[in-house]
């Protein structure tokens, strides 16, 4: 089946056509949904959105022979939302979308952090651009009193929230939502603790313990860098929890053999000018000096039925 036969502007005619067969009273809800689901099942024979959306329309206008008419009043119609799920266009958490971010035909792979209904976070799984952190060892005062590198306003914040942000299509743009952001510290030690926040076993055996020790709001944001409470949250980890090193190489850098390559998250550490990046080497999150180039994946929450987008994988 392809992973995707209707777009977005096809969705929404869809829904209006649906929506009009109950408004007329000339099906029922569930006659409806039986249409889609058959067209659906044989989403392999149809070649392209019009020829979905010519048989939806066809199954709109025989839709009152041996059709249970009901009031309209007494029909709670499904949403479009509903009708993106029925064609499997929304994705679920850890697929990978493609579409067109810079208008120039380009088909941009991200991977999906966050879903709820059709607003997801995306990460970049570009690695071709790199950054450093800051320029130099620049620190700022956290919640907890304590200063440690910062995030607002540096290289990597700026790099992300103005020149990618600015480099991405007006539609891209226009279905991008800013987002409050907060920048979390974390601190890292060697060996498995069941009462830390998580722990992530690496490539050479030893097992990481990390704990989050304080965050600093950073303001609103288009586009940043993932945070390390992103990454806890997406592998649903709790106090004591541990994940291996595959598992962070599989999500990050889309295999399970460790290399030599980093990515920057916007977390500081609280231990020296550094700050965390996913580790390619050992298959961990471990601190590095603020200065150093690393690669970025730039990161944003979009409304999915702005965009045209196809899914990856078998989640469709």
């Amino acid at each position: 089946m392809p992973n995707k036969f209707v777009d977005a502007a096809g969705v929404t005619k869809i829904h209006r056509l649906v929506q009009e067969d109950i408004d007329t009273a000339v099906a029922t809800k569930q006659d409806v949904i039986d249409d889609l689901q058959e067209i659906r099942e044989n989403a392999a024979d149809v070649v392209n959105k019009q020829d979905t959306i010519n048989d939806l329309e066809t199954i709109r206008s025989g839709a009152a022979e041996g059709a249970t008419a009901v009031q309209p009043e007494d029909i709670v119609w499904a949403s479009e939302m509903d009708i993106h799920k029925l064609f499997h266009l929304i994705p679920n958490k850890g697929d990978i979308i493609s579409f067109d971010a810079f208008g120039d035909g380009t088909q941009k792979r991200f991977r999906v952090i966050k879903i709820e209904d059709n607003i997801a976070t995306l990460m970049s799984l570009d690695n071709s651009v790199s950054s450093k952190y800051n320029n130099t060892d620049t620190r700022v005062q956290f919640d907890d009193g304590n200063s440690y590198q910062q995030y607002t306003d540096g290289v990597l914040d700026l790099m992300m929230n103005n020149t990618y942000y600015n480099s991405l299509s007006q539609k891209t743009q226009a279905a991008i939502i800013a987002t409050d952001k907060i920048q979390s510290c974390y601190s890292l030690t060697a060996g498995q603790d069941s009462l830390a926040d998580f722990n992530i076993l690496s490539s050479n055996g030893t097992t990481y313990a990390y704990n989050r020790v304080t965050q600093k709001a950073i303001g609103t944001r288009v586009c940043s860098a993932l945070d390390m409470d992103d990454i806890k949250e997406y592998f649903n980890l709790s106090i004591g929890d541990i994940i291996n090193y595959q598992q962070l190489l599989e999500t990050f850098f889309e295999q399970t053999a460790t290399l030599d390559k980093y990515i920057w998250t916007r977390s500081a550490s609280n231990d020296g000018p550094s700050a965390f990046c996913i580790f390619g080497y050992f298959g961990i999150l471990g601190t590095n000096d603020a200065t150093n180039n690393n690669i970025i994946y730039p990161t944003f929450k979009i409304n999915l039925f702005k965009i045209d987008f196809t899914i990856e994988g078998g989640n469709n």
